[in-house]
């Protein structure tokens, strides 16, 4: 196959796996990353603040982690509505 652009002259390989998906337009939505259920964070253990109001408190982290992870958990469900919401 050969491609207009720098090195125009340069032929350039294209693997048959995307040749394939060229030919075949049914294959356009089809995506070969997997996509798995997102994971919750782990929640920390009470040992695991020392009480001294830091900053950045391991529960606030936390809450941010399980925040993002709703987030992604709803755009996951969007995507796949055969699933179980509660997992």
């Amino acid at each position: 196959m050969r491609r207009a652009g720098p090195g125009a002259g340069a032929t350039v390989h294209v693997p048959p796996s995307l040749e394939n998906r060229r030919a075949r337009p049914d294959l356009d939505n089809v995506s070969d990353r997997p996509d798995p259920r997102p994971v919750p964070p782990e929640k920390p253990l009470p040992s695991d603040c020392c009480g001294g109001g830091c900053a950045v408190c391991v529960n606030d982290a936390y809450e941010d982690e399980r925040e993002d992870y709703e987030a992604r958990l709803a755009a996951w469900l969007q995507r796949h509505p055969e699933a179980d919401p509660a997992g």
